[in-house]
């Protein structure tokens, strides 16, 4: 195929509209509840016996996969597998299932995100619980081409979330390599880029994440079923997707695969199109109220028609990472002191490198060296509570962690704590309750929940921990994010 042939396809397929169909909900937004992996009691993985320590600790290692992922994502400009990211042909004449079993012990599980949600693909349809992920495009799920159940499925997760079944649905077809989509997913490695138009072979991928874990298979389109509990829901169909036949690591144990929320084409919101406005949002309750089942956090695709008053601040284009959501900060103020730092801590720079994503399989927030600096300053001159050194805590990465006993005569308004601030493009100031930004890592122990992160091709992440008790709003189609508070409840 042909530079000129490629681009014509990637043109059209730009401007295909899919088969959009509603099943029932009418008007507004189609909600669906988030299972957060290690809080829920709904998770597959949840645990009761981890203490809460524990449970941070696992998230704090979660965290430090989840910022290698995205930053080997940035360093690929934006290619999640290490082989081309032009497509080739592999002739799949034999396509055989594999789940592998990885329990939840390393700190690497997980890093390509923290939260799940229910769909369900093909017909009839076939639920799978699939990791929301804000930070990647590519759906795919654990694909077994048989009715026998798949080999090495962990016991609980097996019993719960079986592997989707290509076989029994009706509606899948396969993609194949001539195909406009086939140009967005990164080969098999050792495929070259030919591919016969008048004689196609199905559209071969290879996923390679930083923690090591990979998914091999191929591209399929079928139908997306997003129920709405007992008021309905929605069909998508058309839906590409990669049916990966061969899924290793820890990242996906437990899970029927991963649901891109990025910008780009083979994100579910870019493929269900006009259906859902270009718009998804989400509510994050604090992660001890999952835990403790006083409610659900929950996302939203669409625009829910009882609307919170959102504040909103534009997206910022980055060409070289053009999965992940940049917004503009252009300030931090820690009480009312607007912090120092150089605007080049928050710009992207010529490289690509830079900025201010918003993530929400992140639990921590990250900052350049830079601006985290300054912070940490800042808010150790503001605190006079009792300093714990770090190494007291056993959570390595917290540097800033106080003893907020009731026994303390030093705690006033706020628990002691100083206000944090953001200051967005556009006006958008966002005035953080103190659990956005502290954490409970023993008891009367709390600890400043962010991070520097020094790789040269840092960025600053506002991870999920600071979204929380925020209806968060990814308006596509006008470029902009917006923030509501909320409680998380009542939505």
């Amino acid at each position: 195929m042909d530079r000129t042939r490629a681009l014509l396809l990637v043109m059209a397929f730009s401007l295909v509209v899919l088969t959009l169909s509603m099943l029932a909900g009418g008007a507004g937004a189609t909600k669906l509840e988030l299972i957060h992996v290690l809080y829920s009691q709904q998770s597959p993985l949840y645990n009761d016996t981890l203490s809460d320590a524990q449970r941070l600790q696992l998230i704090i290692g979660m965290d430090s996969a989840r910022q290698h992922y995205l930053l080997d994502r940035r360093r690929r400009g934006g290619v999640a597998a290490g082989a081309s990211s032009t497509s080739g042909s592999s002739k799949l004449a034999t396509i055989t299932s594999f789940w592998a079993e990885s329990p939840m012990e390393s700190g690497a599980f997980l890093g390509l995100g923290q939260y799940l949600v229910s769909m369900a693909f093909g017909t009839p349809p076939q639920e799978v619980l699939l990791i929301a992920d804000t930070g990647s495009d590519l759906i795919w799920l654990q694909c077994s081409t048989t009715a026998a159940p798949p080999a090495f499925c962990p016991k609980k997760a097996c019993s719960r979330r079986p592997a989707f079944v290509a076989s029994k649905s009706a509606t899948l077809s396969v993609v194949p390599c001539s195909a406009a989509q086939c140009l967005l997913v990164p080969a098999p490695r050792g495929h070259g880029p030919s591919c016969s138009p008048a004689a196609p072979v199905p559209c071969g991928y290879a996923y390679d994440y930083a923690d090591g874990s990979s998914t091999t298979g191929f591209l399929a389109r079928d139908t997306a079923t997003i129920s709405n509990g007992t008021s309905g829901g929605a069909a998508v169909r058309g839906v590409a997707f990669g049916c990966g036949t061969r899924n290793q690591g820890g990242s996906f144990s437990g899970t029927g695969g991963v649901i891109g929320l990025g910008q780009g084409q083979l994100s579910f919101p870019a493929q269900s199109g006009s259906l859902f406005a270009q718009t998804f949002s989400y509510c994050l309750l604090d992660l001890e109220g999952g835990r403790r089942g006083r409610s659900s956090s929950f996302l939203f695709l669409g625009r829910p028609e009882r609307r919170a008053a959102f504040a909103y601040t534009p997206l910022v284009s980055n060409p070289l990472a053009p999965t992940f959501y940049y917004v503009g900060v252009v300030a931090i103020r820690v009480g009312n002191r607007v912090l120092p730092v150089p605007g080049s801590e928050w710009a992207i720079d010529v490289l690509g490198n830079g900025g201010t994503v918003i993530d929400s399989g992140s639990t921590l927030t990250y900052l350049r060296l830079g601006a985290y600096l300054h912070l940490v300053s800042a808010f150790a001159a503001s605190v006079h509570l009792p300093r714990i050194p770090s190494s007291a805590t056993f959570f390595q990465g917290l540097e800033l962690c106080y003893n907020v006993s009731s026994s303390s005569s030093l705690a006033p308004a706020n628990g002691g704590f100083p206000r944090l601030t953001i200051d967005f493009a556009q006006g958008l100031s966002l005035e953080l309750p103190t659990g956005n930004y502290l954490v409970d890592v023993a008891d009367d122990v709390k600890c400043l929940a962010i991070r520097p992160t020094l790789s040269p091709f840092a960025f600053n992440v506002l991870g999920n921990l600071m979204q929380q008790g925020y209806h968060v709003e990814f308006d596509r189609a006008s470029a902009r994010i917006g923030f509501a508070r909320t409680e998380c409840v009542a939505h």
